[in-house]
């Protein structure tokens, strides 16, 4: 029998450094490869050469987000530039020199940050969400302006050279700025965070949102996942999974829900993991262990892998930096029969976003 995970292709680099490997946010089928030199690349999955190559001579790429519709790829260079590139017609679309309106918000190319921008996109309204140091900053990509920026509060806003990761919900609700041990939820339809930040026992590896309910799971640096409360103004812890005290597991630097939402899948150490979720309890379902030999990795896989995406209700797929290649995990497998469930419904939120307190409606 197969094992439940293998190797689906590799990448060559072409003598560049990556920065970055990324998977489209909905198929996992498209591979963004961010290097330095200004350089992006996109492979099709099982395409060993790109589909298209971008090369911004002179500055370097600070951050790189996809549509849900996986038409439009959107970055931002180290000189306040933001480009919008049609991945259908393989040609940039627009750009938008946003420099003057990020200075503002203290974005400069001669004083650059200590925390490299992030960018995240509303995956119902043009709207871009661009965090820098101590503010996120809302553009209107129909009219290119900055419409808003909210500083981030209390120790959220004090990076000190961390690495920031942003999160938006699947349903655009809820948007999160994580530092450190710190994560920062934002209910996008007010533009102000939630009370109380959620704190979690250690630094923060991965986020990600339940599909059809207001919780969201977190893995941290020990190798935990926090299952957390959104449905009231301050943040409710519901469970936590702890791996044993014998295990050897390293940070959960990439998580995913089930397409039920009933499992947490997550990359810890270099084994794969299912966590079964009932709602106040979180326990190990499944594990798969020795990944970095399964598929070649230089180090344990969640040293290794970049980038995981729930593909369907049987398919993860799984991108790697150490070396560039891609895997994917078959969640039909005999050993993972657990996870063979009816997906959850995820819709856009009923009510649209404020034009006033938040970002403007799609």
């Amino acid at each position: 029998m197969e094992p439940p995970i293998r190797k689906i292709g590799d990448i060559d680099p072409q003598g560049l450094q990556i920065c970055d490997l990324i998977l489209s946010p909905t198929s996992g089928r498209l591979v963004i490869g961010v290097f330095t030199q200004g350089v992006i690349k996109i492979w099709a999955a099982g395409l060993p050469q790109p589909v298209a190559v971008i090369n911004k001579r002179g500055v370097e790429i600070d951050s790189v987000t996809m549509d849900w519709r996986e038409e439009l790829l959107i970055f931002l260079t180290s000189d306040g530039c933001i480009y919008l590139y049609d991945l259908n017609e393989n040609s940039e679309l627009h750009s938008m020199d946003l420099s003057a309106t990020l200075a503002q918000v203290g974005y400069s190319a001669q004083n650059p940050p200590q925390t490299k921008p992030k960018i995240s996109l509303h995956p119902f309204a043009p709207i871009l969400a661009v965090v820098m140091e101590d503010v996120v900053a809302w553009i209107d990509l129909t009219k290119c302006v900055c419409v808003e920026a909210i500083s981030l509060p209390g120790n959220a806003a004090k990076s000190d050279n961390l690495k920031t990761s942003t999160y938006f919900s699947p349903d655009g609700r809820f948007f999160c700025v994580v530092r450190a041990e710190i994560a920062q939820i934002m209910d996008v339809a007010s533009g102000r965070f939630l009370a109380l930040p959620i704190r979690c026992t250690s630094c923060v590896g991965s986020v990600s949102f339940h599909p059809s309910e207001l919780i969201v799971a977190i893995g941290t640096a020990k190798g935990s996942i926090e299952f957390w409360s959104l449905e009231a103004a301050l943040p409710q812890q519901l469970g936590v999974y702890s791996p044993t005290k014998t295990s050897t597991d390293s940070s959960v630097n990439c998580l995913e829900w089930s397409a039920s939402g009933k499992h947490a899948l997550a990359f810890s150490g270099d084994s794969f993991k299912v966590i079964s979720w009932s709602g106040s309890s979180a326990t190990l379902s499944n594990e798969i262990s020795g990944i970095s030999t399964m598929l070649g990795l230089k180090n344990t896989a969640s040293e290794a892998i970049s980038s995981i995406r729930l593909t369907s209700s049987e398919f993860i797929v799984v991108a790697s930096t150490q070396p560039l290649a891609l895997a994917a995990v078959d969640l039909q497998h005999p050993s993972l029969s657990t996870v063979s469930e009816p997906a959850a419904q995820i819709v856009a939120p009923s009510q649209p976003p404020s034009t006033t307190n938040g970002p403007p409606p799609p």
